[in-house]
């Protein structure tokens, strides 16, 4: 009975939940809708599929990349008490996020233990309604620039609204398709080409520089793992290509601008960071700038928020999480799933440089280029890593065979 009922939770409910957790952001129009149903699938199942197969988490829980995770998760919650805020509110609330971001974790990485198959295959499906809900988009939002041109720059519809953090979540999926078609053999590589094509397109269409200079550092890690140069140079060649054109659109329209303002905005966080540079000014403390007509709320930099929230001991466990995902993602480099789910994290690390917020927050669009590529990528490891043991007791047992 007990293995009938994992086998129904892990092959089906948890990939649902990964697929809706993916791919709602695009067609669930109210982030309160999108929290519940993601909460009340993937992470309940999630919990449900932790306690029956608690006895299968030891190899988990024992990866220096979760360890990390766990210490970084823990230490923020810890930093509250220091914050400039209230306490239990944001307790009550950081809590929570990070029991959702643990179980998810945990629950992908069964999922992909048990049944590859299914995570693949949600994945998948989730960037099929990417590019559907681009190409509509971008259709829609042309035929309302016609009868309306107010809006020039692509915002985005239902949950995403800005231009910024919608290429964060149809970039990570361009750099999804970007990867298969670089995986592709000749039948499937001009559904993928398509598809990413479409993707860059509305990516041009934000007027967002952040995602292309992501696509190239993608470009680069495709490069060194794949040693496909051909492929990657001319990655990196049409990257420019695609800056360029933006360039030439959007100056024409007096809104290409500049560095964003990202240089004073780093130059006041580094000052705040200084202040408490060891432990940092503690989680959910806000951080707010006025320059000239303008007021912002982040330090618009992954690792200047971590730095100016949790400190230099922060920023140690946040850079360890990404050393090691990068260090065995790197080592299993040849495993389809890990080099899918370690160049969506090259992504995230790309897109990290020029945009940020509070770490510790509900699934949003900055899920998909911090939490998101972390959990698909241990989750792709562990099963590689699995596969590796399994292949080392067949070869060991063959060899004491032949003895």
């Amino acid at each position: 009975m007990i293995k009938r009922n994992y086998f129904f939770l892990s092959e089906y409910i948890l990939s649902l939940g990964l697929f809706l957790l993916l791919s709602g952001i695009f067609w669930l129009w109210d982030y309160d809708l999108y929290y519940s149903i993601f909460s009340f699938v993937f992470v309940l199942a999630s919990f449900i599929t932790i306690i029956i197969h608690r006895h299968q988490l030891t190899s988990l829980v024992k990866s220096p990349i979760f360890i990390f995770f766990i210490l970084f998760i823990v230490y923020m919650l810890f930093s509250i008490l220091w914050s400039k805020t209230d306490h239990s509110r944001f307790h009550i609330r950081s809590i929570r996020v990070s029991f959702f971001l643990i179980f998810t974790m945990l629950g992908t990485s069964l999922l992909t233990l048990h049944n590859e198959r299914k995570f693949e295959i949600a994945i998948y499906s989730a960037g099929i309604v990417a590019v559907i809900t681009a190409v509509f988009s971008l259709l829609y939002s042309f035929y309302n620039n016609i009868t309306d041109n107010t809006e020039l720059r692509f915002k985005g519809y239902g949950i995403l609204y800005n231009p910024l953090l919608t290429a964060h979540v149809y970039g990570a999926f361009t750099t999804y398709w970007l990867t298969q078609f670089f995986l592709s053999n000749r039948k499937t590589s001009i559904i993928y080409f398509v598809n990413t094509s479409s993707l860059t397109i509305l990516l041009l269409a934000t007027g967002s520089r952040t995602p292309f200079l992501a696509l190239g550092l993608v470009s680069i890690w495709l490069l060194l793992t794949m040693n496909k140069y051909w492929h990657g140079f001319l990655c990196l060649g049409l990257v420019l290509i695609f800056i360029f054109l933006q360039y030439i659109i959007f100056s024409h329209f007096n809104i290409w601008a500049g560095f964003s303002y990202r240089p004073e905005i780093w130059e006041y966080a580094v000052k705040q960071i200084l202040e408490a540079p060891w432990f940092g000014h503690g989680a959910k403390t806000p951080f707010i700038m006025k320059y000239q007509e303008f007021i912002w709320y982040d330090p618009h930099n992954v690792e200047l928020m971590v730095l100016y929230l949790g400190g230099f001991v922060g920023l140690f466990l946040w850079l360890a999480i990404y050393g090691f995902s990068l260090h065995f993602a790197w080592k299993y480099r040849s495993n389809k799933n890990v080099l899918i789910t370690s160049t969506w994290l090259v992504f995230g690390i790309g897109s990290g440089l020029t945009e940020s917020s509070y770490i510790l927050t509900r699934p949003d669009e900055r899920w998909f280029i911090t939490w998101i590529p972390i959990i698909l990528l241990f989750a792709s490891l562990s099963a590689a890593q699995q596969q590796e043991s399994k292949n080392l007791l067949v070869s060991s047992g063959v060899g004491q065979g032949k003895t």
